[in-house]
């Protein structure tokens, strides 16, 4: 299958046991909203159900009014749905000794 948007997107893909696992995906800024990540939702999809999983999932942040998540309105437009949400933990970096 060829890829429509070589070195301008990527994204990995995790199968094992019947589960495929989406993540790390990204697009070079000057080449967002032209349908990169769709794309690679897609494909990883297909390439997951041929490898044999029956259930794919994947994680990103929540979609909140003040702060949007491109990420998020892409799994749902692939039809994913919520399975819970989590909280994040953040570890400060200024600890000092």
């Amino acid at each position: 299958m060829s890829d429509p948007f070589p070195d301008l997107a990527c994204g990995s893909l995790y199968v094992k046991e019947g589960y495929g696992w989406l993540g790390n995906a990204t697009t070079l800024p000057e080449f967002r909203r032209q349908g990169a990540q769709t794309a690679l939702i897609a494909r990883r999809i297909t390439d997951a159900a041929r490898q044999g999983a029956h259930t794919v999932f994947t994680q990103v942040a929540e979609d909140l009014p003040d702060k949007p998540n491109p990420s998020e309105h892409n799994m749902r437009k692939a039809r994913f749905l919520t399975a819970y949400r989590r909280e994040h933990l953040i570890l400060p970096t200024d600890i000092s000794d």
